[in-house]
């Protein structure tokens, strides 16, 4: 007996595409961190969704004679839709991090593909509780960017944890955010400040400041990105301050 079987393909699939672009700035963040925007070759647009990433594709370079793809947040506003900015930390050995910090140049070309995920911003009324480390700040900068455009009023605290003052980056234009939404809070939390430095911030480990930015757990989303460990011990932390697990989205990385 035969009978029809329905497929339904989620829309966004249709968006992912390869695409072409020019290098058109390097911004070094951090002695670590560079942030990378790539301007889309002339007529082409990506449409993307604030949280989402594109695999970006290397060139040979030294040793390295074959091509690999990464996956890199997207940090850049969806509204931008002829260039994206990446934000990559450098990892020691790592093929893809080694060519952006010490191969790559202005006006080079390169590919990505994208864009994929599904951390990206619900649509909702819901209190926010932001918490990334490191590069973990691009798809959150992103969301942010594109609240800022759509005049968002949700209640908003974003944590962000390094270890060293040499660590933090955008911390001006995070804070500037306090200014643009009518109740937003951007917390940076040191776990290891340097003796000695003028440091008079929040210290230890983020989680222990939850409590006191949560009014209404059920009626809070968290959004986190940044590696495995720091992602599980964040989501115990916020289930038991009563935030609901189904609320909880992330984006993990090594």
């Amino acid at each position: 007996m035969k009978s029809e079987i329905n497929i339904e393909i989620p829309a966004s699939i249709f968006n992912i595409r390869r695409f072409e672009a020019t290098v058109a700035e390097i911004i070094d963040y951090t002695y670590d961190i560079k942030g990378i925007l790539f301007k889309l070759a002339d007529g082409e647009s990506i449409d993307f969704m604030a949280g989402q990433y594109v695999q970006l594709e290397t060139s040979p370079y030294d040793k390295v004679k074959q091509k690999v793809s990464r996956a890199y947040s997207i940090s850049s506003k969806p509204e931008l839709q002829n260039a994206l900015q990446l934000i990559i930390r450098y990892v020691p050995e790592g093929i893809c991090t080694t060519w952006v910090h010490q191969h790559l140049k202005l006006g080079d070309k390169v590919f990505f593909t994208g864009p994929y995920g599904d951390f990206f911003l619900r649509d909702t009324e819901a209190d926010i509780i932001y918490v990334a480390g490191g590069s973990g700040k691009a798809p959150i900068k992103s969301m942010l960017e594109h609240l800022a455009e759509s005049g968002c009023r949700r209640k908003m605290t974003y944590f962000f944890g390094a270890r060293t003052k040499k660590d933090l980056y955008l911390t001006d234009e995070m804070t500037a955010f306090e200014n643009v939404f009518p109740d937003f809070k951007y917390v940076p939390v040191l776990s290891a400040p340097e003796p000695g430095c003028d440091w008079t911030g929040k210290t230890g480990f983020v989680m222990p400041y939850f409590k006191d930015a949560i009014r209404d757990p059920k009626n809070t989303e968290a959004y986190l990105c940044g590696s495995p460990g720091m992602i599980n011990a964040v989501t115990k932390a916020l289930m038991e301050n009563g935030i609901p697990k189904e609320k909880i989205y992330y984006d993990s990385f090594g």
